[in-house]
This record gives structure tokens, sequence and C-alpha cells, in this order.
């Protein structure tokens, strides 16, 4: 007997989302249920929203997608279609899956309510986080993923009558499909915000790394061991280390996570690559799942398809994937023990699976993961000016201007010597076709530059605080740490310090929320574990600086014959 169709309801704005419909569309269609929505309507007496009530009504399960249209408002009514919708799905208890568009995905403008509309639609998103666990969806495909993900797993728990026979799949299909979703997604670079894109393969400049000679050594010295001592690797060269599990170290902003998209679809490329999984550890440390766990659910959101979890674990199995962890200095403190527990477990079960962990070098903790250390190093100059190349591609005379200006400087040449610092030189270079001549005005356009990334951006509130706010707690959060002598600031000094400030101004902002804007949106933060660092020391020199202009010629006179306050002098 055949198994009975399951109706599900997409509701949503129409003209902003049709592409994302279809994607829910045939999400539903490869589940082999029943798709319901305005698209089949067709000519009715009824007015619109009885008939889309009606529809919800009929149906088993209700889908939500919403960006950033309210929708149309009936006349005589306070809440749109779309909303109505919802509400009746609710009032139904029907199961409901909701799904938000992600603030930072570009959205065209002409679809983006303003006024009242917008402040609907504000309290309507709030109402749906409130009620369900929801999820953010950055493209077509990717909410066809996870609408293919939950309800599949919602029918497996609920309606286990609903599920079908599906044939078996060959792991060379599911191979092939995995390998062009990572290959795609990991396809474009995007800089400083989205401001500019750029094709992966034309842009990464390969970064190379040394063998740290301190670390603990493990396993015999072979020729290849040797010759990581004498000279610098790639990436690449961390797939022939005769060890499986490495580690690399690096600066905030010197590419490590660029290196671990780089390496995911060099071997999402070739067909006899490894199979990358990729997976940020801050997310990972947030769960009480296995490695293994975590790893088979990337694959699931990657792929939808009843067979793509034993298809994963038929990979893993035989060695074939290539593990990436990105950011231990994200996981917070309480958390780090867990984290590198679940990992050394993975890597004893699994001793001939590739693994690369990436890590800021402060705070990192090598007798948690007793691998092999390697540091990230500095750009040189040749590479700095491939890179400065490939940006102005388009122009031969500003590509030369800016080298005339990296190469003439020092200074500004050890900024540029980190890849990311070398970025915003670039954008920089590219708006005002000039470099400041003195340092100050550079941290200064740049500091500005990072902290108004998003104010051009046509989504709502994604910068919520002014840069003059933001300004002022750097300057009083620099120049205090400094004079504690630290450069990494504990997590409840560091709130007590802008709480400070913000009593000060006269401000009642929730002192987190701030600090997370400054990270998230700017990077001139960055946090590692409990402790937050300035992304570079020349910005937290540059803040001690702007603070010091209140001082005493006095302080600052005699602040000059100490080493550690040179640059801020």
């Amino acid at each position: 007997m055949p198994a009975p169709i399951f109706r599900i309801f997409v509701s949503s704005t129409y003209i902003d989302l049709i592409q994302y419909r279809k994607a829910a569309e045939e999400a539903i269609n490869e589940l082999e249920e029943k798709f319901i929505g305005m698209e089949y309507l067709g000519a009715m007496d009824a007015e619109p929203i009885a008939a889309s009530l009606d529809m919800v009504e009929q149906s088993d399960l209700f889908i939500g997608i919403y960006a950033w249209r309210y929708g149309f408002i009936p006349d005589g009514s306070t809440f749109s279609i779309t909303e109505q919708e919802y509400q009746h799905a609710k009032e139904r208890k029907q199961p409901r899956f909701c799904y938000l568009v992600d603030p930072e995905i570009d959205w065209k403008p002409k679809y983006i309510e303003k006024d009242v509309k917008a402040t609907a639609l504000e309290k309507f998103k709030e109402m749906i986080q409130k009620d369900r666990v929801r999820d953010l969806f950055k493209s077509p495909e990717d909410l066809k993923h996870k609408i293919y993900r939950d309800v599949n797993k919602w029918i497996l728990q609920h309606k286990p009558e609903l599920q079908r026979e599906k044939p078996v799949s060959q792991n060379i299909e599911w191979g092939k499909r995995y390998r062009t979703t990572i290959a795609n997604e990991y396809a474009t670079l995007a800089m400083l915000g989205f401001k500019r894109s750029f094709d992966m393969d034309d842009i990464y400049i390969p970064i190379t790394m040394h063998q740290d000679p301190d670390c603990r050594k493990m396993g015999k010295q072979d020729e290849f061991t040797e010759k990581s001592f004498a000279q610098n690797l790639t990436a690449e060269d961390l797939l022939d280390f005769p060890e499986k599990a490495v580690v690399v170290l690096g600066e905030p902003g010197m590419g490590k996570t660029t290196m671990m998209h780089y390496l995911a679809r060099q071997q999402s490329i070739h067909s006899r690559g490894l199979l990358p999984i990729f997976i940020k550890l801050a997310e990972f440390s947030k769960t009480r799942d296995s490695l293994e766990m975590a790893l088979l659910a990337s694959v699931e959101n990657h792929l939808s398809g009843a067979d793509v979890r034993d298809f994963a674990k038929q990979v893993l199995e035989k060695n074939e994937v290539l593990v990436l962890l990105d950011g231990l200095d994200e996981v917070r403190y309480d958390e780090y023990i867990s984290v590198t527990e679940r990992i050394r477990a993975f890597v004893s079960g699994h001793a001939d699976t590739r693994v690369i962990i990436t890590s800021r070098k402060a705070g990192f903790r090598s007798h948690e993961l007793p691998y092999r250390l390697f540091e990230i190093d500095r750009l040189p100059l040749p590479e700095i000016e491939k890179f400065v190349c490939k940006w102005f591609a388009e122009s031969a005379t500003l590509y030369q201007k800016l080298m005339d200006c990296i190469e003439s400087n020092n200074r500004i040449q050890e900024l540029a010597q980190n890849p990311f610092l070398l970025s915003i030189m670039c954008f920089i270079f590219e708006q005002d076709k000039n470099l400041p001549n003195r340092r100050v005005e550079l941290y200064e356009k740049c500091t500005i530059t990072l902290l108004t990334l998003f104010d051009e951006k046509q989504v709502p509130k994604v910068n919520i605080f002014t840069r003059q706010l933001k300004e002022r707690l750097l300057e009083d959060l620099a120049y205090y740490f400094f004079n504690q002598g630290t450069d990494d600031f504990a997590y409840d000094p560091l709130i007590e310090q802008v709480g400070k400030t913000l009593a000060q101004m006269g401000r009642t902002e929730n002192e987190e929320n701030i600090l997370r804007e400054i990270r998230e949106n700017s990077g001139l933060l960055q946090q590692s574990g409990d402790y937050h660092v300035f992304v570079h020391r020349t910005f937290f020199e540059y803040y001690v600086a702007r603070k010091m202009q209140l001082d005493s010629h006095d302080t600052i006179l005699a602040r000059i014959k100490e080493p550690r306050w040179e640059e801020p002098v």
C-alpha cells in the first residue's frame, strides 16, 4: 500500500522570493510530498486572504520563508496576509518551520520595507523567533538543503508511515554532488564585509608556514620532517605530512580560515582528492556531539537526500576525508577542554584520517592537542606585490603607486605583511588613490573603514551603534589595558570598563551587544576564549594614542623613556 501524501504549505511574500519558493518546492518534491502555495491558486471567487487561510487549513505542515518585505495588508486588517497565514497555522497548532534570510546577504533595496511596514516586519520576526526554532538561509540552494533536512528529520520522528522506499544511492554520485557544492561555496573570496569579492583561484596567495622547532615532536624524524625544519611549507604540503593531525597557528588576519577554504575547494575540484569537511569549532563547542557526529551533520547540511548520512559514514570509515577544524581560539575557556578532548578522541579512533586544526597562537595550549605545530609566515614583499597586482588587475598605475607607498615606508610594509591589513590598504587606496603620508592618518582611515563596513548595506540595523560611540569605547579600553600592561583583555574587567564608559556618557546600552558589533562587524576586537584582543597591535597603540591626547604634557613626557610607550607617544 503506497504511503499517504503529506501536504506542506509554503508561506512568504512572492515577488522578492520567487527563486526561494522554487527551491522549497524542489525540496518538497524530492521528499515526494505535496507542495501547497499561492502559485497554484488559479482563478477563484474567494478573497486572497480567505483562499490563503483555506490552503493553510488543508495542509499538514507549515513552512515560512521571510526576507525584508512584510507583504500586502488587506483593507480593514492590521496584519499582512503573510503574517495572518503564520498566525492561522499557529492557532491550528501545525508543525511550523521558519527560515529568515541571513542579514549579511545583499538584498535589492526595492524589496526592503521602510517606515511602518519595516516596524511591523521586525515585530513579526521577533514573534517567530520566540515561537519557533528558526534558521537562516543564504541562497536558494542553501534553503532547499535546510528544508529537506528539517522536514525529512521531522517526518522520520513523527510520521514514519510516510517514509518511502528510496533507491540505493551510489557513493560516486553523492561524492560528485558534495564536491560541486563545496567547490561552489568557496569559489569566491569575500573581503571587508562583502565590499569586494574575488575569484578564489585568482586572488589567493599561497601562504607559507614553518614547523615550530620547540613544539612537542611526535614519532620518528624522517626525511620529510627534517625538510619541514629546513624550508617553509605550503598548505598543500600538510596533506603529505607523515602525521595525519597537525595544528596551524597564526595571528589574527594571517589567513587561517581562507587557507582552510582554499584547501576545501582544491580537494573538491579534483575528483581523486579527499572529501573536505569544514567545521567552525566555536559552533561545535555549543553542542555535546562527538566530532564524528558533527562531521556527519556538516555533510547533511550541504546535501539533501535520505541516504546522505550513510554515504558520509562510509567515506569516514574509509579515511577518505579531510577534516578542517577552524578557530580553536574562538572556543570559550570553559568549553576548551571539552572540545580538545573530543578532537583527540576522534583522532585516536581515526588514526588514518587527515585533520588540520587552526588557532591563534596566543593562548594555544599544545599539551591539549599534542600534534605537530606549524606557524604561518608573514607575507614577504614579493607575495605582497602579487596580491596588490591581482587587486589592481585593471589598473597598472594604481598597482605601481601603492607598491611605491608600501616599499617606501617600513611601518606600512610591516602592516602589509598581514593579509587582512593588506586588503584594507588596497581598499583604501582604491577609494582615495593614495595612502596617507602620516602613519596615524593611515591608522585612522583603516579604523574608520572597518567600523563603517556595513553602513552602506541595505539591511536594516546591521550597524546599530554609531562609529563615534564605538571609537570612544575602544579608546577607553585600549588606554586602560595598556596601562595595565596586558594585550589580552579578560572578559569580566572588559565588560566592567565598557560599563564605566557608557555610564560616563549617560548611555544605557547593553555592554555585550556593543562588543559583539565591534567584533563581528569590524573585526578590530577579536575574541579568544574568555579574552579579547585587538586584531593588530598597531590599532591597540593607535587608540591608546588617541586617548593620550587628554593627558598632560608632563605625563606624556614622563613616558618617553619607556620602550613600550614609544609608538603611542
